[in-house]
C-alpha cells in the first residue's frame, strides 16, 4: 500500500508481508536455496507509526521470524531511511535493533 504525501513517498511497513507469500513458492522450488531474498523496511523520521515503540518492536519480532521461519535459504535484511536529511535518517534507524541487518 502506496501513500503519497507531498513530496515523500511512503510504503507502509505491513507491505513486506508480501515477502511471506513469495518465500513460500520459492521454497517449494528445487533452486530457492541457491537464490537470494531480501526484506527491505521503509520508514522516516516523519513516518508517526515507523517511531511507536510498538512498530519498533514488530519489526525486529517479523524480522526474527522470518528468518527462524526460513532458515535454509539465504534471507537478507535491509532498512531504509527515507529521511532527506542524512543526520536525520540516521537517527531514525538508531531507534531500531539494527543487529538483525545481517
Amino acid at each position: 500500500m502506496k501513500v503519497l504525501t507531498g513530496k515523500r513517498l511512503f510504503i507502509i511497513p505491513a507491505a513486506l508481508i508480501l515477502f511471506l507469500n513469495f518465500s513460500a513458492h520459492a521454497q517449494a522450488k528445487k533452486d530457492a536455496r541457491d537464490s537470494l531474498y531480501s526484506v527491505i523496511y521503509f520508514g522516516a523520521t516523519s513516518c508517526y507509526y515507523c517511531n511507536t515503540p510498538e512498530n519498533i518492536a514488530n519489526i525486529l519480532k517479523m524480522v526474527n521470524g522470518i528468518k527462524g521461519q526460513y532458515k535454509g535459504l539465504n534471507v537478507k535484511t535491509l532498512i531504509v531511511s527515507m529521511d532527506e536529511e542524512i543526520p536525520m535518517g540516521l537517527k531514525f534507524i538508531q531507534k531500531y535493533d539494527t543487529t538483525w541487518m545481517r
